[in-house]
């Protein structure tokens, strides 16, 4: 039953999260404070609620809090938020669409997740084609777009590390899901939304209020554009909030829709920022963090 789902569901996030400070990137602990205060452990057996990942300690880099590592709430220049992790543990990394299993766009296998297929065809888009065109984004045609000139993009978990080294956040509604057969159950996603939008309203609201220029906010789907919207009602900021909005890239209209990576270059461009190269390649060197 849905009502005994959530009350198992909450205080097994509660206890998922203890030791959150050994987790969280130290720079956010003082924005994290008030949060954890709320959270109390509890002996509540979680037998009948299914595993929660992505897990607190770091496996694989990956884990919970892997969207606030290497980013200081100062660096954060564009904020891309999506809805929650990926249902495949061996994909959920701890950031938004990060596909925690491909290793390479050059193997076959394992397949690219739909929604990192989809951003991916519109990143190419950003990058290299002029807007009056109409992008090459046939799935089977991607990962060879990927690997030759004049892309040479870098390894999925480069993309990612780059980007972030760029200034842009990786972040979900919810940072953690349950392994349930029934994953589109409201119920089910909900209760992990419900349980960290707190969290994660703090986090956006600590970045749109702070001193000097607020970061792009990039709303992916209908539950973020929700989270950020119900956080903005209550909040006063001193500057214009600058916000792209989108579907989510599970949407198979996705990809006809505006590119979300140019109007958030066009964002940054209007402030006088450093636009977002949106697929880092071999090309470029590495990046420092």
């Amino acid at each position: 039953m849905a009502v005994s789902f959530s009350r198992e569901l909450t205080p097994a996030l509660g206890r998922h999260v203890q030791g959150w400070k050994n987790s969280l990137n130290e720079a956010w602990h003082p924005l994290a404070m008030q949060w954890a205060e709320g959270l109390t452990p509890t002996s509540i057996s979680s037998t009948n609620v299914e595993h929660i990942f992505p897990r607190l300690d770091v496996t694989d880099h990956r884990h919970v809090f892997k969207a606030f590592d290497n980013l200081s709430p100062a660096a954060v220049r564009v904020v891309l938020l999506g809805q929650d992790p990926y249902p495949n543990e061996a994909q959920a990394t701890g950031r938004a669409f990060e596909q925690g299993d491909l290793e390479s766009f050059r193997a076959q296998k394992p397949r690219v997740a739909h929604s990192l297929n989809m951003m991916l065809r519109m990143m190419v888009k950003a990058t290299v084609i002029q807007a009056d065109e109409r992008p090459r984004t046939k799935r089977e045609d991607l990962r060879t777009l990927l690997a030759q000139a004049p892309l040479k993009v870098v390894s999925p978990t480069q993309v990612f590390d780059r980007l972030v080294a760029q200034g842009v956040m990786f972040l979900n509604a919810s940072l953690t899901i349950s392994k349930s057969a029934s994953r589109r159950n409201n119920d089910h996603l909900r209760g992990h939304l419900a349980f960290w939008r707190p969290f994660v309203q703090a986090v956006l609201r600590d970045l749109l209020v702070r001193n000097g220029s607020a970061p792009v906010f990039l709303l992916m789907g209908k539950p973020a554009q929700r989270l950020f919207d119900d956080m903005t009602a209550s909040t006063c900021a001193s500057t214009r909030t600058r916000v792209v909005r989108s579907k989510h890239p599970s949407a198979n209209s996705f990809c006809r829709e505006a590119n979300p990576f140019t109007l958030v270059n066009d964002e940054l461009s209007a402030a006088g920022a450093q636009t977002v190269k949106w697929l880092p390649t071999s090309l470029d060197g590495a990046s420092s963090k």
